[in-house]
Parts: C-alpha cells; sequence; structure tokens
C-alpha cells in the first residue's frame, strides 16, 4: 500500500498532478482544493502528499489509482466517506472541494443543499450521505486540518469559517467559497476572518 508520496511537483491540472519522486513521475489524482495549492506552489516545489492507492476495474483490465491529500485529516475524512454505498474513491474525492469540517458539519446537520452543492453530488446522494455518516464524524467538524501541506495564504480554518459566514450572510455555498478564494488571489496577505469576509464582499465590479 502506498501511503504518502514526496517530490518535485511537475505539472498540476484540474484535479489532478504530476509528482516526480526517486526518477518517476507520478500522476496522482487530488481533490479539487488540493489542486489549487498545488498550483499556487508553481512547478518545481516540492511536495508531500497523503495517499490512498487502489485498482480500478473495468472488464478488460485493471487500472493502478493514485489518489492523494493535503493532510492525514483529509484522508482519513476521505476514506470515512468510502463507508457510503455507492460512493467510491473517485467521487468521495471530488467531494472534497470543501474544507472537510465544513462538509462535516453539513454532514452532521443534515444539510442536504450544501452536499449537493458539491461536485458529483445530487440530493438523492447528498442525503444517501448524510444518512450514512451523521452522528459519527464529529471530530471531522471541529478539525482545523493544521497539518495542511501546501503552506502560504491564509490558515484553512480562516478561509472555511470565512465561507461559512458567506453563506450565513445568504451566499450560495458554491459563489461563498469562489468569493474567499477571488478574495485570497487578490490579496495572498490577508490573515484575518474580517478582513477576509470583507474582501470576498467587496464589488469588484
Amino acid at each position: 500500500m502506498i501511503r504518502s508520496i514526496k517530490g518535485e511537483l511537475v505539472q498540476v491540472g484540474h484535479e489532478r498532478a504530476i509528482i516526480e519522486a526517486g526518477g518517476i513521475g507520478y500522476e496522482v489524482i487530488v481533490p479539487e482544493l488540493t489542486a489549487e495549492r498545488l498550483a499556487a506552489r508553481g512547478p518545481g516545489a516540492e511536495v508531500a502528499l497523503h495517499t490512498f492507492y487502489y485498482l480500478a476495474m473495468d472488464p478488460s483490465r485493471a487500472t493502478p489509482v493514485l489518489l492523494g491529500f493535503d493532510s492525514p485529516t483529509q484522508l482519513a475524512f476521505f476514506e470515512r466517506l468510502l463507508e457510503v454505498p455507492r460512493v467510491g474513491p473517485r467521487l468521495a474525492c471530488r467531494m472534497l472541494a470543501a474544507p472537510v469540517a465544513n462538509i462535516a458539519r453539513a454532514i452532521e446537520l443534515g444539510d442536504v443543499k450544501f452536499l449537493a452543492s458539491l461536485p458529483g453530488i445530487g440530493a438523492s446522494k447528498a442525503r444517501d450521505i448524510s444518512n450514512a455518516l451523521k452522528g459519527k464524524i464529529a471530530d471531522f467538524a471541529t478539525s482545523d486540518e493544521a497539518a495542511l501541506a501546501a503552506g502560504g495564504g491564509t490558515e484553512p480554518t480562516v478561509e472555511a469559517d470565512a465561507i461559512e459566514v458567506l453563506i450565513q450572510l445568504g451566499h450560495p455555498s458554491v459563489e461563498a467559497r469562489q468569493r474567499v478564494l477571488d478574495a485570497q488571489a487578490r490579496n495572498p496577505g490577508i490573515g484575518t476572518l474580517e478582513h477576509l469576509v470583507a474582501e470576498a464582499l467587496a464589488d469588484r465590479g
């Protein structure tokens, strides 16, 4: 079982990256947030990911797939998602398009609308996930994901809290997340929740 990879970032694209380790270039499937953080580091950066390895089966062959995650918390939460019937590794990985704490709180609260906004998850699947995991992932709902390896920018907890504030102000979850990401891109030095929310709410015309 391959549980981690550390090496030079060669290329990063939509939900995937190539990392060279020991002279071998590994294609690693990553969540959207992880791809964004790797892209911010840029090619040539030394990166480390916690990994999950499996064989994708089809009628004619078995294809090895390596999934990569920023932190042990993100990997552990991904593995809990696999406990839900009909949620496979690729779908569980795609779900992590928001901070783990946000997704876990939505599951605990039965927030089907938020869950359904995640990539690949409709209302029916969102209900299945909430019903299967509600009451079982409270620890993740308070996790600060401090072990994220990407570095730079605002701490993940501030980012997550800013997204939550915007949602409480009436912004759809996907829009709230995009506003926060745009705010961080405009002003990477933002370090407080108040400043991040204000920048995310700023009308840039």
